[in-house]
């Protein structure tokens, strides 16, 4: 596996070899990172594992240093790999008038098989969209919760309610919607709804802002 790497690497834990490639293997232009980064196996990256540190930062000096979890995909020369990655960057800030333009100065790449800890906390569950206000994988507490807030709002008999969330996989955004479009359009009757004043409900169902 390694092999895919050695190639462009200057291995750290070897001396003799750090220092016979001192001046080698040092990549300067943006074509050849680009070169030897996509030369490497493809892969897949968890970013729920990803750390960022901020080591500097000042009006000249950026230091920032990520790292985290990835994959190799698993194709006819090897297998399913996970590896830890750290990227430290240095960019450089030129200040023009009011605005702050960054440049990377230097780069250093290192790669390291992932810990079985590491590997055991990775790529385990899906990865929520920021929008989406949806559950993934319920438990039946977390529907009780969605539930009630959907009642609360809808004044829906909790059978109406909770078909109206498993429609949508409990995505009280969408469920809300298809809601306020059912009731400004007179689609419900009143065997629908539990026993309450309704007469405030059109003013608090709004499309647009739901949307």
């Amino acid at each position: 596996m390694m092999q895919s790497y050695t190639m462009f690497s200057r291995n750290m834990l070897e001396p003799k070899t750090q220092m016979d490639l001192k001046y080698n293997r040092v990549y300067k232009t943006q074509y050849a990172i680009v070169g030897v980064l996509s030369q490497l196996p493809e892969s897949k990256h968890d970013i729920r594992t990803f750390n960022v540190d901020v080591l500097k930062h000042d009006n000249q000096t950026l230091i920032l240093v990520i790292d985290g979890i990835y994959k190799e995909m698993p194709c006819d020369s090897n297998k399913e790999n996970y590896l830890q990655f750290r990227r430290t960057f240095i960019f450089n800030i030129r200040n023009v008038d009011t605005m702050s333009h960054y440049s990377i100065a230097y780069e250093m790449f290192s790669v390291s098989f992932a810990s079985p800890e590491k590997i055991k906390n990775s790529f385990q569950t899906p990865i929520r969209h920021l929008n989406q206000l949806s559950l993934i994988d319920p438990e039946k507490e977390d529907k009780d919760i969605i539930r009630g807030a959907f009642t609360h709002i809808t004044q829906l008999k909790n059978s109406e309610a909770e078909s109206r969330l498993q429609r949508h996989s409990w995505d009280l955004r969408k469920a809300l919607s298809e809601f306020a479009y059912e009731y400004k359009n007179d689609f419900f009757n009143d065997e629908c709804f539990m026993k309450s004043d309704l007469s405030d409900l059109s003013s608090v169902l709004d499309v647009d802002e739901i949307d």
